[in-house]
């Protein structure tokens, strides 16, 4: 683990001290090599630490701590040093699981990836994430929840600060009760577990992300901070009742021995879901932005200009100060109208994908979490399910 940590330290650094994009995507891309590693070993230290009757509440604490980090790392930076743990026996590669893993995440990236092209309805993409959800139900929910998460915040603190003009201060405060959220709902989350189940707390838990998704897709301009951070709280609260009760289905599917696989793929979904989240969303509100900035500002200015609005919303704030004031001024409340028109669709969507993780929990997670822990055979094989299937 301190190997990981000083990748992760090392990453931050080059990040911090990055003078060029290349650079600074450099930094970030070393710093998710370290959390890699890391992530993955405090699941299952957690894994190998608590009997499977204790084990929900201490995922919950855990994932009330990654909630706490996703509000205060911005801000803040530290790490815990723990106790390490191996597993010492020579065990080979599953060959199973690894083939099973592959099937599931390629089908959810595929599905995910061609379905603004194909249709969100099309029979091939419904297809991909019916063979997603078989092989992999708990890791695709979390995969989606992942999905909606960092792409919303990501276009809300440029929502607060270029549309809204607060500074970045300020917007942080605005995403900051999130956290709050998380943690409050993580506390919660074993008490609904065991009054509801696995299946009935995921499908709660994604249906008020899904609502909070809903009114997002309202947002305007003239939003005020206590409608922002409402929804944002009802958002964090989804999330952070839902991820225990996930986490800890996925962590009692392999044995103790193998918790770091198990933890492993846990990480893998939330990361896999946060990087098409961006990218996806991001693409398909970028691409929506470029023809509405382009509709509302033909005509009225040059073509020059247009092209440069095109590029973005932040472009356009920082090209304004040099334009003649009436032509700033029209040129910059369109490119505003634009842009909240377009996040306002790419909610649509993210909501579209709570939808899709409300029907995969209500139809193939089990109505209650498992009771025992998978254990190994005596041929150092699992008894029951392929580890991935929660």
């Amino acid at each position: 683990m301190p190997s990981s940590v000083d990748a992760f330290t090392a990453g931050s650094v080059v990040g911090a001290l990055a003078g060029s994009i290349p650079t600074l995507i450099a930094g970030r891309a070393i710093q998710g090599l370290g959390a890699a590693f890391v992530l993955p070993a405090t699941l299952s230290i957690v894994t190998n630490a608590f009997p499977r009757g204790e084990r929900e509440k201490a995922i919950a604490v855990w994932t009330a701590v990654g909630g706490m980090g996703i509000g205060f790392g911005p801000a803040i930076g530290g790490y815990l040093v723990v106790n390490e743990s191996r597993d010492e026996r020579e065990v080979g590669i599953d060959v199973p699981g690894a083939i099973t893993a592959t099937l599931g995440i390629s089908a959810l990236a595929f599905g995910v990836i061609q379905g603004t092209e194909a249709g969100w309805t099309s029979p091939l993409i419904i297809g991909s994430f019916a063979v997603a959800a078989a092989f992999l139900a708990s890791v695709t929910i979390i995969g989606l929840m992942f999905f909606a998460g960092p792409a919303t915040f990501f276009f809300m603190t440029q929502f607060f600060q270029i549309v809204q003009g607060r500074d970045a201060f300020e917007a942080g405060l605005l995403i900051l009760p999130n956290a709050g959220a998380i943690v409050a709902a993580s506390a919660l989350a074993p008490r609904f577990g065991r009054t509801l189940g696995l299946r009935w707390t995921v499908t709660v838990s994604v249906a008020i992300m899904g609502i909070a998704m809903a009114i997002f897709t309202q947002i305007d301009p003239t939003w005020t901070a206590g409608i922002e951070i409402a929804v944002i709280m009802l958002f964090g609260f989804g999330f952070g009742l839902g991820m225990p009760s996930l986490t800890d289905s996925i962590m009692a599917s392999v044995p103790v021995e193998d918790a770091g696989v198990g933890s492993a793929v846990n990480d893998v979904s939330r990361e896999l879901g946060s990087a098409l989240g961006i990218a996806i969303l991001g693409t398909f509100i970028n691409s929506l932005y470029r023809s509405n900035v382009e509709e509302a500002l033909t005509g009225q200015v040059s073509e020059d200009l247009i092209e440069t609005a095109q590029e973005g919303i932040g472009v356009v704030a920082a090209t304004a100060p040099s334009l003649p004031p009436e032509i700033a001024q029209s040129t910059f409340a369109a490119a505003s109208d634009s842009f909240v028109q377009a996040m306002n669709s790419g909610f649509w969507l993210g909501t579209g994908v709570m939808v899709v993780a409300a029907l995969i929990a209500v139809t193939l997670l089990p109505r209650t979490a498992r009771s025992a822990q998978v254990e190994r055979t005596e041929d150092d094989q699992l008894l029951s399910e392929p580890v991935l299937v929660a």
